[in-house]
């Protein structure tokens, strides 16, 4: 984020996804990931490459927050700062990190932001790019416009969620969003179905990664993205969701050990576990997988087809194949 921005069209819809959250119960911490201007960013005359911050918030979509816009457009037109932002008291009780950040400082400027965001369960992470990408590497001067995965995965291993931005890049749009998912599974041990995504395409295209630490904050950001939607938000098209992305399809919660299970390690026999083991094993994956039983109803199941346990044990059967075969004559 740099001052330049403040005000802009990004912001508009930036700010307004965060009230949103916020009213959906979230304590918010910003994280602004300020930088200076760039040399590398400007031409050799002093002007900028690329002026993102022109994009100012158009009379077609005032009504989404009329307040909000006109209070950023007063700012845009005025001394535009991050300061100015925090000042105007839009997200009420936010907690802002605006300290500048450098290549050489960044290890102090994380341990900071890390302490200012105690109390917040959600925290905003608002680089100039996005995440850290290969290109760029992590001591170039490039570095400060990017987030890096493991400060995203600090804050959802202390039980803090993440709301980060991203940079769109050129790749077709299913592409691109799998890819990235498949780098925030990999990086965080956050099971890549949990990320939720919404886009701000007006202006330049916004994406934003919505990253739980747990269920109630997977249900949290599933409806404020629908409650977005459905508001003059979506309904004016300042916002929309994924593509395969809806309010009425609701993903079952599984956190990412779960995940392995029931993708990876009930796939094969596991040799040397006990029978007491497969059975719990069976029980866990009738509850985890979409048939959705109770423990309780799952463990009625493994009783009832006790005789098919244990044959499936002994022939080393997977864990997955006779939980399917108990689920589907009973489903």
């Amino acid at each position: 984020m740099q001052d330049r921005y403040a005000g802009d069209v990004g912001d508009y819809g930036k700010i307004g996804l965060l009230k949103c959250l916020q009213a959906h119960g979230f304590t918010i911490g910003v994280n602004w990931y300020r930088v200076p201007e760039l040399d590398v960013e400007k031409n050799k005359d002093g002007t900028f490459k690329q002026d993102d911050g022109k994009y100012l918030i158009p009379d077609s979509i005032i009504e989404c927050d009329p307040h909000l816009a006109e209070r950023l457009t007063e700012i845009a037109k005025g001394e535009r700062s991050v300061v100015s932002l925090q000042n105007a008291g839009f997200i009420p009780n936010a907690v802002y990190f605006d300290e500048y950040l450098t290549v050489e400082g960044r290890n102090e400027w994380r341990e900071l932001a890390k302490k200012l965001f105690t109390d917040c369960n959600l925290v905003f992470m608002d680089p100039d790019n996005g995440l850290l990408v290969k290109s760029v590497g992590r001591q170039s001067a490039k570095s400060v416009k990017y987030a890096f995965y493991e400060e995203v995965r600090e804050y959802i291993e202390s039980g803090k969620s993440v709301l980060v931005y991203n940079h769109r890049c050129r790749k077709p749009e299913r592409k691109y969003f799998e890819d990235l998912e498949a780098k925030l599974q990999e990086n965080l041990k956050v099971y890549h179905h949990m990320v939720q995504e919404i886009t701000f395409p007006k202006g330049t295209i916004r994406d934003y990664f919505a990253i739980p630490a747990c269920k109630e904050h997977y249900e949290m950001f599933h409806e404020a993205f629908a409650d977005m939607k459905k508001s003059k938000w979506g309904q004016l098209g300042v916002c929309r969701l994924f593509p395969e992305w809806a309010d009425d399809i609701h993903t079952r919660y599984m956190t990412y050990d779960e995940y392995v299970f029931v993708d990876i390690e009930s796939e094969s026999f596991k040799e040397g576990c006990s029978f007491e083991d497969y059975k719990r094993d069976v029980v866990r994956y009738l509850v985890l997988c979409s048939y959705g039983y109770s423990e309780e109803d799952a463990t009625a199941l493994a009783n009832k087809y006790i005789n098919d346990l244990k044959k499936s044990f002994v022939e080393k059967e997977p864990v997955a194949d006779l939980a399917i075969d108990i689920g589907y004559a009973c489903g």
